[in-house]
């Protein structure tokens, strides 16, 4: 999941801004690690909702990231201090529906490939157990 999430982030980075910085695939591979827990964990609760836990995680993994990056180490890898609102220019409110959309994105795709590894009909009742335990079995070391 690490190295998986890692790698789709730093894409998503690249096809966006058209670059990358190697900190920001560990953040990837973080976030998509951290939400795929936090979903095992959140099997009853609504797909918007575990999108809004993503986001927060995501939103707080890239805080974190930029602070040690951009101002304790210096790197200056991204600066925000001309949006509206930002938080030390390592995060800004405008930029949140951009991180509810990554979590959507990553929510979505996991339960897509737990569905298709295993032909599960997410409507049908008990379907997430199904699919948790497909995912496990097929991508989880």
């Amino acid at each position: 999941m690490f190295l998986a999430g890692g790698v789709i982030y730093g894409l998503i980075e690249m096809l966006w801004r058209g670059f990358t910085h190697w900190s920001m695939t560990v953040a990837g591979g973080i976030c998509v690690l951290t939400i795929h827990l936090l979903n095992q964990r959140m099997r009853e609760r609504s797909m918007a909702f575990r999108c809004a836990v993503g986001c927060a995680v995501i939103t707080g993994v890239e805080f974190a990231v930029g602070v040690i990056v951009n101002l304790l180490l210096g790197w200056n890898v991204w600066d925000y201090s001309g949006m509206y609102g930002n938080l030390f220019g390592t995060l800004a409110p405008p930029l949140a529906c951009e991180l509810f959309a990554y979590s959507t994105l990553i929510t979505g795709i996991r339960l897509s490939l737990i569905t298709m590894s295993d032909g599960s009909d997410m409507s049908k009742s008990g379907s997430d157990k199904r699919i948790e335990h497909s995912f496990d079995r097929y991508f989880a070391s």
